[in-house]
């Protein structure tokens, strides 16, 4: 599910493979411009803007979920994970793929992948490691060629292992995989 940023439109994906949208107080309806294996998330600035993902498609809504348009590509990935949105600035989203993870700073109109990740399965944003610099980036990736729980505070250029080769690490990357 993905709230808009002034709370008056709601974006669901169901677990029968639907996207619906709704209104302040509206009835649910289906949204047939989206597909509905996508990873959806709401932009945190602009009310109006929702995101979705399917395959290497990147789908973006200005009419508060109501209708979508492909915007740009995620290079070949074939199943985007999660969408991280930015929580200040309208546009700015990160996507987790089974081929690495993308950034885009306009609405997704273009990509830029981070170097060195051959899959990433989650991401999301944090807390900046210091006032007035972008968020923290935590991602759960495979970086050259090492799978682990990461973090970057300069938007992706480094990414440094928090977590690694450890039981923990092993057992959740596995229940990942399996379940992709």
């Amino acid at each position: 599910m993905a709230v808009s940023a002034d709370g008056t439109s709601i974006l669901w994906r169901t677990g029968t493979g639907r996207i619906l949208v709704s209104g302040t107080t509206a009835a649910f309806t289906e949204v047939n411009s989206l597909p509905g294996s996508s990873v959806i998330a709401a932009d945190k600035k602009d009310a109006k803007v929702f995101y979705g993902a399917s395959g290497s498609s990147f789908y973006v809504s200005k009419d508060a979920g109501w209708t979508f348009y492909r915007s740009g590509t995620l290079g070949s990935s074939s199943s985007p994970f999660k969408i991280a949105v930015h929580p200040t600035t309208a546009g700015d989203v990160w996507v987790s793929t089974n081929t690495g993870l993308f950034h885009s700073t306009n609405f997704g109109a273009t990509f830029k992948a981070v170097s060195n990740v051959s899959q990433g399965w989650d991401i999301a944003l944090g807390a900046a490691s210091s006032s007035g610099r972008y968020p923290a980036i935590f991602a759960v990736a495979k970086v050259s060629g090492t799978g682990g729980i990461y973090r970057s505070d300069d938007t992706g250029v480094s990414l440094l292992l928090l977590k690694g080769d450890d039981v923990f690490t092993h057992f959740f990357l596995d229940f990942v995989v399996q379940n992709q």
